[in-house]
């Protein structure tokens, strides 16, 4: 029998969570600190990010016109990149900053976590909860990619 919630996902939920509390403490992470306030940095790893994000986007909409086999490849493809992600934001800023970046750190962080959290099972309670669960993580998705658009805009606007 299959846990309710596998391994991996209660490690990114773990991570989620962790990412969270260093945020608010703002912990200074030394040399990552120094990097980070270097523009050059946060360029080269809001570009790494802003891949990484429009990776998935690409994952998933292959997904949509894959053969069943190939979607199941894709799908775990899809929730290892998405692993990457919380990652890729510790790298890229350790504190969540204020006003639309908070929004954004806030979006990208719930993105994830709901994506761990993804239904499992077959029987009718879990595909209506599976319907639900993916109309959350698709709008989550689709604000923290206009979310990021904006920021990325911002970032070039204002240089």
């Amino acid at each position: 029998m299959k846990p309710a919630t596998e391994r991996g996902s209660i490690l990114i939920l773990v991570a989620a969570l962790a990412y969270l509390v260093q945020a608010s403490a703002g912990t200074d992470w030394g040399p990552l600190a120094f990097w980070q306030r270097d523009e050059a940095y946060r360029r080269w790893t809001g570009l790494a990010l802003t891949l990484l994000l429009g990776a998935q986007w690409w994952v998933a909409l292959a997904r949509r016109a894959a053969s069943a086999e190939r979607a199941r490849v894709l799908l775990r493809t899809h929730r290892r990149i998405g692993a990457l992600a919380l990652p890729g934001l510790f790298v890229h800023a350790t504190r969540l900053g204020y006003s639309y970046l908070l929004v954004l750190g806030l979006l990208l962080v719930a993105q994830v976590s709901v994506g761990a959290l993804r239904p499992t099972g077959a029987d009718s309670r879990a595909l209506r909860l599976r319907e639900v669960w993916v109309r959350i993580h698709v709008a989550l998705a689709v604000l923290l990619a206009v979310g990021a658009g904006f920021h990325v805009w911002m970032v070039f606007a204002y240089s």
